[in-house]
């Protein structure tokens, strides 16, 4: 196996460490969704302006990419405590947030993708996980004995060891365009113009698990941070850059 990418280091598990302890907090049912930590960019104030501001997005110099909004209509907040964190609230035109919700689902786990699943059970006789799951016992993708509800997570791009929180060289498969030319896009609005799409995780929760676990990303790049874009089709999408 070739040399990895970043070494996974002490102050990583740190930086884990005390993420772990707040996200326990507000993962809780009981945690009181009115505490002041808790910012709603929809009732910004003046008493939130040293929290949480208006970003003002850059233009693309790529091409648009279809099922976004306009630019002009796009809502975006940046952190003040958190330099390089921006916030765009949905920009897809009605119906897109599915489109996309059905390429994470049906799509983007399929070989020569790796999931969770490859590290329990032989893959190799499996071209679609939605269509084997639609004939597992029950005869449907949400039956418990389904690999839908099993599947956790699939990585596209530069393939993440989990085991040994570690990228390597020679793990790689190609990522679906559509996803590219978005990230691409997305990374030009908040000013980063040559962004460069190496690698993707998509996260898969079954019903009844909202939450995932606390993971503190490690570059893909030799010798630098890399900058991140987290999309979560149903509501948002967050950038972070590296100042």
């Amino acid at each position: 196996m070739a040399a990895p990418y970043e070494e996974h280091d002490k102050a990583s598990e740190v930086d884990t460490s005390v993420f772990r302890e707040e996200f326990k907090y507000y993962r809780l049912s009981n945690s009181p969704l009115d505490s002041p930590d808790i910012l709603d960019t929809d009732t910004l104030s003046k008493s939130t302006s040293d929290k949480v501001s208006v970003f003002y997005l850059h233009s693309p110099r790529c091409k648009p990419v279809v099922g976004l909004k306009p630019l002009s209509e796009w809502r975006a907040h940046s952190f003040p405590d958190f330099p390089g964190f921006i916030v765009i609230q949905n920009p897809f035109e009605k119906g897109w947030q599915s489109y996309w919700v059905k390429r994470c689902l049906k799509f983007y786990p399929n070989k020569p993708n790796i999931t969770n699943l490859h590290a329990h059970r032989d893959m190799s006789d499996i071209d679609s996980i939605w269509e084997s799951s639609q004939m597992a016992p029950g005869g449907s993708e949400l039956s418990k004995h389904s690999l839908m509800m099993k599947l956790r997570w699939a990585t596209l791009g530069y393939h993440y060891d989990w085991t040994n929180k570690k990228y390597y060289r020679d793990q790689f498969t190609a990522i679906a365009d559509d996803l590219t030319d978005l990230s691409v896009y997305l990374g030009g609005c908040g000013g980063v113009s040559r962004f460069l799409s190496a690698g993707r995780h998509c996260q898969l929760l079954p019903p009844g698990l909202q939450t995932g676990t606390p993971h503190r990303p490690l570059g893909v790049r030799p010798g630098r941070a890399t900058d991140l874009i987290q999309f979560w089709p149903g509501c948002c999408i967050s950038l972070g850059w590296n100042n």
